[in-house]
């Protein structure tokens, strides 16, 4: 699960980067646009790193509850999902 997370990570890393290339998206995240100023290699060390931390911290609280309700397992699905459709998004993005 946390393997596929990153790959995602680095996928959707990547399809950005190209699509920054060809003015066709823009980053949206305060933080990595300003990295982003200081080049891709930059941008995407800092990108992967905040997912590295991001995913201690899901697999650190594997079990726990969310408000009692949600497990960190549960969200980590949804994470995937998420980012399986980020990705097919930007990839369509590429191809418009």
């Amino acid at each position: 699960m946390v393997g596929l997370i990153f790959g995602l990570c680095v996928l959707d890393g990547v399809l950005s980067l190209r699509l920054f290339e060809l003015e066709k998206s823009e980053e949206l995240n305060p933080l990595l646009a300003l990295v982003l100023n200081f080049g891709n290699a930059p941008f995407m060390a800092f990108k992967l790193a905040l997912t590295a931390i991001s995913l201690l911290v899901i697999l650190l609280h594997w079990n726990f509850c969310v408000f009692n309700k949600v497990r960190t397992v549960t969200a980590a699905y949804w994470l995937v999902g998420t980012y399986i459709v980020v990705v097919f998004y930007s990839t369509g993005l590429l191809w418009w």
